[in-house]
């Protein structure tokens, strides 16, 4: 029994030992048990081992891709794809060496390994390249490139299952599935659900996209033309979307779209009224439609009979475009006050929306003459132009 009881402890004692060993980094180092041999509960922290050498070389010749966009810790792999389909992982990190290669057909040498001694990585296997070299009949880069170029840009079925690599650019016709079903939406925002991109032959990509846009978007129409970056899978037969754009863009999820501030993004949507500089409510308009929404500051009577939005919260609005302004027009062309659209409440009720602040701002003006109290605006944030691209080297 006592024999027993000995031995539980020192089971116990050795378990309790090592933990606290551990979160000590190492801790003092434990006496010697008697015949000069190491304790059992002499724990040293292990050393983490350096990648293996690799000791018999694999040969691969295929097409080398670089992911066109990041992910988390950065991750930006390098591929090799093979003629019959194969990826082949050499790293999670490109780096200047891999430019010279990119889009080549080459030929690496190498063999399984474990990426440990990169501290970005945990211990997943890669394809350690002992040597790297163009492959025959393939021609060097007069210039390197210095970022990584969007992949081929297809438009058939056809062209998807010649892709040499990983990745794509599908452009076609975009048909979108709505939230509501198409119907008449009760508010001033819709919900694009899906997304399916039919090419030249009939082939098909779905993306799901649950994006709410104002009710009065003209972005997403049926029928018209969008991209899609995917990948493609060459054993399976399939692609993946991976971002979806409206309009034809090759560099869809790759870089952000240069932005363009239109008359009619902005035009329509919420602006916030002022009563004396005192913030009363907020008025959204969409389609042919219109709410009111009063704030903790309630709007005085007069200001109900004066302004007809206030009185009825909710009713039907007509917007009409002054003549020579196009819908289309840049906000920042428009010149300072000028009158760009005519709007009237239930059909008697009308009002100027004027342009101020460089673009920056559209604003309710008056049509008949009186001392002006109150005001109904909108301040436009317009993102100033982007640099931002995919990482140069």
């Amino acid at each position: 029994m006592r024999s027993f009881l000995w031995v539980g402890f020192v089971v116990v004692s050795q378990l309790a030992c090592a933990c606290g060993t551990g979160s000590k980094g190492g801790g003092e180092t434990p006496e010697r048990t008697r015949g000069g041999a190491s304790d059992p509960m002499d724990v040293k922290p292990q050393v983490p081992q350096k990648a293996p050498t690799v000791k018999s070389c694999t040969t691969y010749e295929g097409y080398l891709e670089i992911d066109p966009v990041r992910y988390g810790k950065g991750v930006q792999g390098v591929t090799v794809y093979t003629k019959e389909g194969r990826g082949v992982g050499i790293t999670l990190w490109y780096g200047k060496e891999h430019m010279q290669y990119i889009g080549k057909r080459v030929v690496i040498c190498g063999g399984m390994a474990y990426t440990s001694s990169d501290p970005r990585a945990q211990r997943a296997r890669y394809f350690k390249v002992e040597s790297i070299k163009l492959a025959p009949g393939e021609k060097p880069y007069d210039s390197v490139p210095t970022e990584v170029p969007h992949p081929r840009v297809i438009t058939s079925g056809a062209e998807m299952a010649a892709l040499p690599g990983g990745w794509g650019v599908a452009v076609g016709k975009a048909t979108y599935a709505w939230e509501d079903k198409g119907k008449s939406s009760d508010g001033p925002t819709r919900t694009v659900a899906k997304v399916t991109l039919t090419l030249s032959d009939g082939t098909t990509i779905s993306k799901h996209l649950w994006q709410m846009v104002s009710a009065d978007s003209t972005e997403y129409r049926s029928g018209s033309i969008g991209t899609m970056l995917f990948r493609y899978s060459r054993s399976r037969k399939e692609a993946s979307a991976f971002k979806y754009c409206t309009g034809r863009y090759p560099w869809c999820g790759m870089k952000r779209r240069p932005f363009k501030a239109l008359l009619n993004r902005f035009i329509k949507g919420g602006y916030t009224v002022y009563e004396k500089k005192v913030d009363v409510g907020y008025l959204a308009i969409w389609g042919n439609r219109y709410a009111f929404t009063a704030s903790k500051n309630l709007p005085s009577g007069a200001l109900k009979k004066r302004l007809p939005f206030v009185r009825k919260p909710k009713g039907t609005m007509k917007l009409v475009y002054a003549k020579g302004v196009s819908p289309e027009a840049e906000m920042k062309s428009l010149t300072r006050d000028r009158v760009v659209a005519r709007i009237t409440f239930n059909g008697r009720d009308a009002f100027e929306i004027r342009v101020g602040n460089k673009g920056g701002r559209l604003f309710f003006h008056s049509t008949v003459s009186e001392l002006q109290y109150w005001s109904v605006e909108k301040s436009l944030w317009i993102p100033p132009p982007t640099t931002k691209s995919p990482k140069k080297l």
